[in-house]
């Protein structure tokens, strides 16, 4: 992948790298998109790429085919209707390619983590909300809307918690980090961070025990009407919650399999390997693809 660059932008900091881990630098992400792009401008030219010749980029936000921002939350002021490929594109003179931050790190999972060799997989990316990608191929399946894989907004009989988007009954207020700490604060009366609670959890505490469990059983039925459409040969959990390990994965698993298609019940759930650089591997792979 030489001469590539690739962007992870978020809400809180922006993070460039090419194919070297040793070469990822981050900065805060800046308030205003002219700002998020000089920012990104800067750390691209500071990577040691001798000849830049593609870039690729993994946001906050849904795209459309030219890389314009089509919807995104308040998290960055003045994104929506962004034309970032653009912007980037005349700043760098180099061909960009853009897509959604969950699809990058889905791609860069099942390209170069633990989803290497398999043909179709099925990504989660469960955090401060809950987003996923479906991966066939090698390449990232956007959709018609720039929208697959939005796991979090699955709608699920028995919840009635209300979305990030407005709209109750999906699984996101449960299977996401802050929908977990909302279950342990329905449970107990108190707040905790998702960390203490894992830790309480794994001390036995059956109230951390039962929100975490709650998390993943929503997220496990999520992903399970994503498999019937799918079909995928595996589904790998990742974000920061999938630390948890087997306290989330393990009721995530049980739940899949109640909900599934009797010939997905047995397709494996496991957790991603890439951690937070999945999105940097991701759009690396889409702007190689995108040549």
């Amino acid at each position: 992948m030489n001469g590539i660059a690739a962007v992870d932008i978020g809400g809180t900091k922006i993070a460039v790298g090419a194919e070297r881990p040793e070469h990822d630098t981050t900065a805060p992400t800046p308030r205003g998109a002219d700002a998020i792009v000089a920012t990104v401008v800067d750390l691209v030219r500071s990577l040691p790429v001798p000849e830049l010749r593609a870039v690729g980029v993994g946001s906050a936000g849904t795209f459309d085919a030219t890389g314009t921002v089509v919807a995104a939350t308040d998290l960055i002021p003045g994104w929506t209707g962004y034309p970032l490929a653009t912007r980037l594109r005349d700043e760098l003179r180099v061909p960009v390619t853009v897509l959604n931050d969950v699809h990058a790190a889905g791609l860069g999972e099942a390209v170069a983590g633990a989803g290497r060799g398999v043909a179709r997989v099925l990504v989660a990316a469960t955090g401060t909300g809950l987003g996923g990608a479906v991966v066939l191929g090698g390449a990232v399946d956007t959709g018609g809307h720039g929208v697959a894989g939005s796991l979090g907004h699955v709608v699920l009989p028995g919840l009635d918690r209300v979305c990030s988007c407005g709209r109750t009954g999906h699984a996101e207020p449960y299977a996401s980090g802050p929908g977990m700490e909302r279950s342990y604060v329905e449970l107990t009366g108190h707040s905790e961070g998702l960390r203490r609670i894992g830790e309480l959890a794994r001390a036995g505490d059956e109230h951390a025990l039962s929100a975490i469990r709650l998390g993943g059983e929503a997220l496990g039925r999520a992903l399970a009407a994503a498999a019937a459409i799918a079909d995928p040969d595996l589904v790998i959990v990742g974000g920061g919650p999938s630390q948890l390990g087997e306290l989330l994965l393990g009721p995530t698993r049980a739940a899949f399999r109640e909900d599934a298609p009797t010939p997905l019940v047995d397709v494996p759930v496991v957790a991603a390997e890439l951690g937070p650089r999945a999105a940097i591997v991701g759009a690396l792979e889409a702007a190689r693809l995108a040549r």
